[in-house]
């Protein structure tokens, strides 16, 4: 059996957002034909309470603990050495502990979770290196950079896209292959003999539609995230007020880990309802009639999408914040809309149409069906082991 390595540069749970998930499930996938080692950063405390599901489906876990203070502090050390992404997750001690477990355990695959875990390749012995790459990072922070005003993030933003697309550059050359999300990504790292698109395997449930009996809509992610923040702020200026003006009893959840003050406010009691972070997706996902995904910006794939889609809820979606998901199609199992009126009128649509709503939620669960299964992971895996 496959013996894999998965570095981290954070605990690969939901409490991390889509990226949490992605990671969280792709361990998940690969534990079903691998015996998987974890090895991962952290500043999270009470992430022990996880631990139960982690050894579920990991052989062992190791991890460092890396203070937000430990972080800062590395800005200094190695600027302008290191991007600042590598900077937060760069710690002497985890080096330690990965040549400690290579060197006890013989493995296939050292699998680096995220562009930012590619330093650690200089610290180990030859072997078989993938490097999964969420998205093109490099454009996010360049997306970023056109869209903000304020001149010291603009400065920020564009420091990391050449810090970024130099490292991306490095992991081409000499990792054995690299998976990102999209065909779109794909493209745009012009390799496309080392480079594999996939996204992820979510788990199909069949919740049971006696439970959503309520008009709720669902905002959920990184609420650390600017797109994810900007999306949210959007929505419920320019977007919920005219769902509200449809729907009176209309209540709204967001879902999502955030210290933020002005999102914590927008909870009113009646029909906005701040849920911070929500362990259980089975939980969550049991009550909502209808995920929104109102992004104006980003890069990569909406791993939120594919889950709501996993267990038959229907989405609404701006076309930035459906793209890369393969075989959409507006009104047969998505509801696509980018101006303000037209977002609130396809979600008004589906939560006063019972017939559309299952008909887009059904639609939703035939593409998991078809474009994200375990199998092709395993296909991927294999054919970069058997490459030069």
């Amino acid at each position: 059996m496959l013996k894999i390595l998965y570095v981290s540069p954070y605990f690969p749970y939901y409490s991390k957002g889509g990226g949490g998930a992605l990671s969280f499930n792709r361990i998940k996938s690969l534990s079903k034909f691998a015996k998987v080692d974890l090895l991962f950063l952290t500043n999270e405390k009470n992430f022990d309470r996880y631990e139960k599901e982690l050894k579920n489906i990991v052989r062992e876990f190791d991890y460092v603990i890396n203070k937000n203070s430990d972080s800062i502090k590395n800005i200094f050390l190695y600027f302008p050495f290191k991007s600042l992404k590598e900077s937060f997750v760069f710690s002497k001690k985890f080096v330690k502990i990965l040549k400690e477990k290579i060197s006890q355990n013989k493995y296939d695959i050292i699998w680096f979770n995220h562009e930012r875990t590619f330093q650690y390749s200089n610290y180990i012995k030859p072997a078989k290196k993938i490097v999964e790459l969420h998205d093109a990072t490099s454009e996010r922070h360049k997306k970023i950079f056109l869209k903000t005003r304020n001149p010291f993030l603009k400065i920020i933003h564009i420091y990391e896209f050449f810090k970024l697309k130099n490292i991306e550059r490095k992991i081409i050359r000499f990792s054995n292959g690299v998976i990102v999300t999209t065909e779109e990504e794909k493209q745009k790292l012009h390799n496309k003999r080392k480079v594999y698109a996939f996204a992820f395997c979510p788990d199909i449930k069949h919740p049971d539609p006696d439970s959503r009996k309520e008009k709720i809509i669902l905002y959920m992610g990184d609420l650390s995230y600017f797109p994810n923040v900007d999306a949210l702020f959007y929505f419920v200026n320019n977007i919920f007020p005219h769902i509200k003006e449809k729907i009176r009893d209309i209540k709204f959840w967001i879902a999502g880990v955030s210290e933020n003050e002005k999102i914590r406010r927008l909870h009113d009691g009646k029909n906005i309802f701040f849920k911070g972070f929500i362990p259980s997706l089975d939980e969550l996902h049991s009550k909502v009639k209808v995920l929104v995904v109102p992004l104006r910006l980003g890069t990569g794939i909406r791993i939120k999408i594919l889950e709501a889609m996993a267990r038959r809820i229907p989405v609404v979606s701006t076309k930035i914040g459906c793209e890369g998901i393969k075989g959409l199609k507006n009104r047969v199992n998505i509801m696509l809309a980018d101006e303000p009126l037209e977002f609130a009128k396809s979600t008004v649509e589906l939560l006063r149409n019972d017939e559309l709503a299952q008909k887009i939620s059904e639609g939703g669960f035939d593409i998991i069906k078809k474009y994200y299964s375990e199998e092709k992971l395993q296909e991927i895996v294999k054919d970069i082991l058997n490459s030069n």
